[in-house]
């Protein structure tokens, strides 16, 4: 039973990233800084669950929780939080579903919107 219980866990959380591995493109640099700048992003991260986060052009990220910063270093979205170094991401892109890869690994997925709908 526990083992049915763990499989079903896991197909569940791989069903909620999207899959396990990108079936759309990496992002170079350039592509990432256009797409966040001044948007939003919501979705789902394995480690940390639910988020929406405004990325402002100023480098800042808003979220109903959390406060940080973003950059774009090479082809890797960077970012901090309530100044706790998160890491550099590589981001992915399948249709309208965004992937985040940290070293190889899908570690979440969101969707883009523009600007920010929500007010953070």
């Amino acid at each position: 039973m526990k083992a049915v219980l763990r499989n079903l866990a896991l197909a569940l959380s791989v069903a909620l990233l999207g899959g396990p591995a990108l079936s759309g493109q990496m992002l170079t640099g350039e592509e990432l800084h256009t797409l966040l700048s001044g948007n939003t992003v919501s979705g789902t991260m394995t480690e940390f669950g639910p988020y929406t986060e405004y990325y402002a052009p100023d480098g800042t990220i808003r979220s109903a929780y959390h406060e940080g910063t973003w950059k774009i270093e090479g082809d890797t979205a960077c970012l901090t939080f309530d100044g706790n170094d998160a890491g550099c991401w590589n981001i992915g892109q399948d249709g309208d579903m965004l992937q985040w890869f940290r070293d190889g690994e899908l570690l979440g997925n969101g969707i883009v919107e523009k600007g920010n709908p929500n007010g953070l």
